[in-house]
């Protein structure tokens, strides 16, 4: 609290998505795509009381990382010790 004053806000996000979905890169964009039509149909009426059940949403919107986050992620990449922080993580969670 004392130090609030201090803090100086560089960026402003979106609003944050309550579901994620993360798909593998060794999937091809058709397939991609696929998902994201199938996962948008859950908006439709027939559809989405399967949506409401199983992830509490009345809706899904596409939109990717950068859409989200916009310049938000090269504030990220400035801050010190990021990129080995990120190495670590996905070395210390890799199967052994």
């Amino acid at each position: 609290p004392d130090q609030q004053a201090q803090l100086k806000k560089v960026e402003t996000l979106g609003l944050v998505p309550s579901h994620v979905f993360v798909v593998s890169d060794d999937l091809s964009s058709e397939t991609k795509q696929h998902l994201v039509d199938s996962m948008v149909k859950l908006n439709h009426q027939d559809n989405n009381q399967i949506l409401k059940d199983v992830y509490g949403a009345d809706a899904l919107l596409p939109t990717t990382a950068e859409m989200h986050i916009g310049n938000f992620g090269q504030y990220l990449d400035l801050l010190p010790g990021i990129e080995q922080a990120t190495f670590d993580k996905k070395n210390y969670d890799a199967p052994k």
